[in-house]
């Protein structure tokens, strides 16, 4: 369990883990000293093109929030958070600052693979929209990667506890063949409950 704890709080280090959500955080401030009007899309696609050309926000030339090592083709936490973030800024009077998101979402790729020539897919990830909900429920930027850090724990330790268990008891793998081929393989996480298979 030790172990689970120290590798989730570890799997944090750096700007593009345990710091994205605050570099997203930060690059929207900067949009909003930067641009006029947020819901004028031409001058925050203006924006962005300064941003992938390093003369907008911190000089890294990365709209964050935007791309993943692993959800490739689309994060699904982000869509999750999407859906909520919708919810809160219609409750909240915040849906012009909600479109701002979901136009950096649907535009930012294309934006980046035509300066770029780069035919990479950059998807939305979990951050994107993870700094709009804190700010909708009034949580402190102190604590957004505290409990970023809080929900890694607990699925390291719940993905520790499954594979535990999936050891403890013999599951038999039988062969697959076919468009399955390999997941056969997966079957004792599944039925462990492994929170990342499914």
């Amino acid at each position: 369990t030790y172990s689970a704890i120290a590798a989730a709080i570890g799997s944090l280090k750096g700007p593009k883990h345990g710091g994205a959500n605050l570099a997203v955080i930060y690059m929207m401030q900067d949009l909003k000293e930067n641009v006029t009007d947020i819901t004028d899309f031409k001058q925050v696609e203006n924006y962005l093109r300064k941003v992938i050309k390093g003369e907008a926000n911190d000089g890294s030339g990365l709209i964050y929030g935007l791309g993943h090592a692993v959800y490739t083709l689309s994060d699904p936490r982000a869509q999750l958070l999407k859906r909520m973030a919708r919810r809160l800024a219609e409750e909240n009077g915040l849906m012009d600052e909600f479109m701002l998101y979901d136009f950096i979402e649907n535009t930012g790729s294309r934006i980046f693979s035509e300066m770029t020539g780069s035919d990479v897919v950059l998807p939305a990830n979990v951050d994107l929209y993870s700094g709009f909900v804190y700010h909708a429920l009034n949580i402190p930027l102190d604590l957004a990667t505290p409990i970023f850090a809080a929900a890694r724990i607990s699925g390291r330790a719940a993905r520790g506890k499954a594979a535990r268990d999936a050891a403890a008891r013999p599951v038999p793998l039988r062969a697959a063949a076919g468009p399955s081929a390999g997941l056969s393989l997966l079957r004792p996480l599944r039925a462990a409950g492994h929170p990342h298979q499914s």
